[in-house]
């Protein structure tokens, strides 16, 4: 009696077809943990920028000394917020926040409106600004819309602070 050695025809594609499973299994996991990457990464980046945007606004309108209502458009999901701030000189500078090409700047004075997000990746598309007035203090409260976007998906989220205004009181 003599035996070949080697595989049937059977044996290899049996072979074949378990190494085609794990490697569908391997690039699946590769495609959805590369998903899960981007997902996280327009998590963060939109986190950043409200960290930023609020955290800006809210430093500002700490050290103001009253909300300009004349020229400020609050109650409004296009709003504008417009700080009056006295210095130790006794000048005063307004302080504007408003939505320009889908970023959310501020103007200090007389000088260039800065974006406070990170424009081209995180788009501001409401700045809704409440006055809330006690008679002893000033306080605003802050709404903002945050929209990212993925290649096949948009995220959008919304972002709240209430500050108090402390020159105010």
């Amino acid at each position: 009696m003599s035996y070949k050695k080697g595989f049937s025809l059977i044996e290899v594609l049996v072979y074949i077809a378990v190494m085609v499973i794990v490697l569908l299994i391997v690039v699946n996991t590769a495609l959805l943990m590369t998903k899960a990457y981007q997902e996280m990464r327009l998590s963060v980046n939109m986190n950043n920028s409200a960290v930023s945007i609020l955290e800006r606004m809210s430093r500002e309108a700490r050290w103001s000394s009253s909300v300009n209502t004349t020229d400020s458009i609050l109650n409004n999901n296009s709003g504008l917020l417009v700080l009056n701030r006295i210095d130790e000189s006794e000048v005063t500078t307004e302080i504007r926040f408003y939505i320009e090409n889908g970023s959310l700047v501020i103007k200090e004075g007389l000088s260039d409106a800065v974006a406070l997000n990170a424009p081209g990746k995180v788009f501001v598309d409401k700045f809704f600004v409440t006055r809330i007035d006690s008679g002893i203090s000033e306080m605003v409260k802050i709404e903002i819309e945050l929209r990212g976007m993925l290649k096949d998906r948009i995220k959008m989220e919304t972002f709240y602070d209430s500050i108090i205004l402390r020159e105010s009181y």
